[in-house]
């Protein structure tokens, strides 16, 4: 678990796909309701890439794949982990990546298929980050 404070190096990545999310529902909604929007991006808007640090990632799979247990309580970073590790082993067995850690390296730099955020942490990030441009 991160501590308080700690960024990672793909914060600034992470913040400003969420900004353009964001600004694109703006755009395209004829009513605005925040908290409708904020729903829609965090289960339904694909993200660029799967926002953990790729070590991270190495030590959950692994943990995972050796104990058959996750070390997570989120359910939702569960699914985000599930995921991960189900591409990771896809590039694995088509013999795309040649050890388990250049699989997770690759999967963890996928588009994924949503923020694995709540709305309400959308909301979070968005507010912290309203100065972005």
């Amino acid at each position: 678990m991160k501590k308080p404070g700690s960024t990672s190096s793909y914060t600034p990545e992470r913040n400003m796909a969420l900004l353009a999310a964001f600004r694109h529902e703006l755009r395209v909604r004829r009513i605005i309701n925040l908290d409708e929007i904020f729903a829609h991006i965090a289960a339904n808007v694909p993200a660029p890439r799967f926002y953990v640090s790729e070590e991270r990632a190495v030590l959950i799979i692994k943990h995972h794949l050796t104990y058959g247990k996750w070390l997570l309580r989120s359910a939702l970073r569960r699914s985000m982990f599930e995921r991960i590790e189900s591409i990771a082993l896809s590039y694995l067995s088509e013999g795309e990546a040649a050890t388990l850690t250049d699989a997770i390296y690759l999967a963890v730099n996928d588009p994924a298929p949503s923020f694995y955020l709540t709305p309400r942490t959308v909301r979070t990030y968005l507010y912290e980050n309203k100065t972005c441009h």
